[in-house]
């Protein structure tokens, strides 16, 4: 009896199979049990089917060795279990008479057969199914599907004493179906992820919204299907460290439904997004299809893609979100593919492309209007409007921000616009990045409103083939609010009627080192390199490659007192005058103009206080004479003949320069008649 007691706490499995009218043709029962005939004393299987009848198996050890059945109270009761299924179809079929109306789907039951406490699997076809079960009748019952069996809605279950605690005890028809006792069937996925079709979603509904909202509040895991499914309001992923996952691009596709509604918003933390597709099947006007929020920190979506939307994926506040592998296409006119209002330590790429149609450019292919600390790494744009676009309003920054391997091809405006419409762009890298074919300018930078542009380097760019509509250049600094600007290295090229690199009225600070503009690798030459328009100051041009273009480098403002370099550049043809300068207080450089000068006879040309060497030239026969000037002193260095004077007032037929009085050099024509000359000084120090 001792070993009768414990073989009865020990597991017993009745497998059987069913027809489809839920009659019994074969059963088996396994006890675990010990008996003395055995080689040790481990635990042994009984075995008995409805086949072959009674055997004793030897254990795992020796699993080929039969023993002999046990005798005394464990065989008795051993037999007791035989006898009562020996009458297989009129006991079994008794026992189980209150299941067998549930469509002949159970294969296994728990229930208490000839007085020994057996554990029995069930089987139901439907929810529906389950939901008319007591939560009694198994200790464990596998749901074949949600609406039809085999739908792939399909999950075990386990019953609760208590009543669902989702929905005031209805449950949520997935991971909690209400018994028909009023208790509860707790799925039990142990540790996979959550399949939403367990919640009817995702199998051919007109709205799987609830269903897949419904996973998400239950799991911290769930999978979505190789297939469509409809989605008529937001998705929220709101817990820690949840996971949405499809089966891959192209296969998992969420489709919404709605013109304006976010498809997906997510605020959770540490929450990923990955291998699916999201689509709409009506024209979108606003929303976004991700929208990463505020409260989020370090979201990550990766292998996606996303068609038709009216923008993508939105950074609209989180912190550290990652966006990458992805390939958004079609976003329609008016919206951004990527739109950033609002995102620290924040990367977008590696490998995001972006395409539209040609005849329906969105605004933007990324468009980013607040940001810090925010990196595009191989993000690549075709037919946006503006390709990329950063534009921060009234109140807003764009700071800290660093694009890396990108390109911007065939864009209906510009290849990039750095707009700051009363908003702040500051620290800006851009490396080895191409703007290309845009139809206005390959890069734009201005300002309007109070907004302003301060540092904002350019790394071996190549920015070519731009400015396809008439007046737009290839590289433009627009205005005085654009500060700072550095291009270094790099290819400027291909339209003979585009600038290579404009620098309008009152731009500040720039810097242009060792960049080829003009024909190269196949591209063609520019109208001209390189224009710098009025007011501009602190600039420094030098070691550059201005060859092979129509027309020549034009340089404008006046430079007297300003810092500038210009120097070693090959091709320049400059036309204007230069400084070559490195400290505005005290060196400087050309304040004469260096184009033809008309000087009348009996007149006088006054040059500002200082000192260092003037060129003058006839431009008429090229008789020349170089001075050296400082401290109230003139110096002839060098003529081609002696018709210039050393100081005072020339005698007929020369020009003269001398100290005036009032601490400045004058440049007198006693010539006798008007002369064209030409007039280069070269300052090296200020004031005398």
């Amino acid at each position: 009896m001792r070993k009768f007691l414990k073989a009865v706490g020990l597991m017993l499995v009745l497998a059987l199979i069913w027809s489809v009218t839920s009659v019994v043709s074969e059963w088996r029962v396994e006890v675990e049990a010990q008996s003395a005939g055995c080689p040790n004393p481990n635990p042994n299987t009984l075995v008995w089917t409805s086949l072959t009848g009674p055997s004793f198996r030897g254990n795992d050890t020796a699993p080929s060795v039969n023993c002999p059945l046990p005798t005394g109270a464990l065989n008795q009761a051993f037999t007791t279990l035989a006898n009562a299924l020996t009458a297989a179809n009129t006991q079994i079929a008794s026992a189980l008479a209150s299941i067998t109306t549930i469509n002949g789907n159970i294969t296994t039951i728990d229930n208490t057969l000839a007085g020994l406490n057996l554990h029995f699997t069930g089987r139901v076809g439907t929810n529906a199914a389950l939901t008319a079960l007591n939560s009694t009748a198994f200790t464990r019952v596998l749901r074949g599907g949600f609406s039809t069996e085999g739908d792939g809605g399909a999950a075990w279950y386990v019953p609760s004493t208590s009543a669902c605690t989702l929905n005031s005890g209805a449950g949520d028809n997935g991971s909690q179906v209400k018994s028909s006792d009023n208790k509860c069937w707790i799925a039990d996925f142990r540790g996979a992820p959550a399949n939403v079709q367990v919640w009817g979603g995702c199998l051919g509904g007109a709205d799987d919204t609830t269903a897949i909202n419904a996973a998400l509040a239950s799991s911290n895991k769930v999978s979505l299907p190789a297939k469509t499914c409809t989605i008529a309001g937001t998705l929220n992923i709101s817990d820690q460290q949840s996971e949405l996952m499809g089966a891959g691009r192209g296969q998992t596709v969420l489709q919404t439904s709605s013109a304006t509604l976010d498809l997906l918003s997510v605020s959770a933390s540490y929450a990923s997004i990955h291998d699916l597709t999201f689509n709409s099947k009506t024209a979108r006007t606003a929303g976004c299809f991700v929208n990463l929020l505020g409260m989020a920190t370090a979201p990550r979506i990766y292998n996606f893609s996303a068609f038709s939307s009216f923008r993508g994926v939105c950074y609209n506040g989180p912190n550290s979100a990652v966006v990458h592998n992805g390939d958004i296409r079609n976003t329609v006119a008016g919206g951004d593919g990527i739109y950033v209002n609002g995102c620290f330590a924040c990367t977008l790429g590696p490998e995001i492309v972006m395409d539209n149609s040609p005849s329906s450019q969105p605004e933007a292919n990324v468009r980013i209007d607040a940001a810090g600390d925010f990196t595009l790494l191989n993000v690549h744009g075709l037919h946006g409007g503006d390709c990329l676009l950063v534009d921060p309003t009234v109140g807003n920054n764009v700071q800290s921000l660093r694009i890396t391997n990108s390109w911007n091809d065939t864009c209906g405006q510009h290849a990039a616009w750095f707009k700051a419409q009363g908003g702040n762009i500051q620290r800006v890298d851009v490396v080895q990045s191409w703007f290309a074919t845009a139809q206005l300018e390959g890069v734009k930078m201005s300002t309007s409103a109070g907004g302003s542009i301060n540092g904002i380097a350019f790394v071996e760019p190549h920015i070519v083939n731009n400015g396809l509509s008439a007046g737009a250049d290839q590289f433009v600094a627009a205005d005085s609010g654009v500060a700072n600007v550095e291009v270094i290295g790099g290819y400027i090229a291909n339209n003979a009627n585009s600038i290579g690199m404009h620098f309008g009225t009152g731009v500040s600070g720039f810097t242009i080192k060792q960049v080829k503009a003009g024909p190269f690798g196949g591209f063609s030459n520019l109208l001209r390199a390189l224009q710098i328009d009025s007011s501009a100051t602190n600039f420094v041009v030098a070691g550059n490659d201005f060859s092979g273009n129509v027309g020549d480098t034009i340089i404008t403002p006046t430079l007297d007192g300003i810092a500038a370099i210009y120097h070693d550049n090959v091709g320049s043809r400059q036309t204007s005058p230069v400084a070559l300068i490195e400290t505005a207080t005290q060196w400087w450089s050309v304040d004469g103009n260096s184009s033809v000068t008309t000087l009348n006879h009996g007149t006088t040309i006054t040059l500002p206080a200082g000192g260092g060497l003037l060129l003058i030239s006839n431009d008429s026969n090229g008789d020349f004479a170089v001075f050296a000037m400082g401290g109230g002193i003139v110096n002839l260095i060098s003529s081609t003949k002696g018709t210039f004077v050393m100081s005072g007032s020339p005698p007929a037929g020369d020009i003269g320069v001398a100290f005036d009085s009032g601490a400045t050099y004058k440049i007198v024509s006693n010539f006798g008649s008007n002369v064209d000359i030409r007039i280069v000084s070269f300052r090296t120090r200020a004031g005398g």
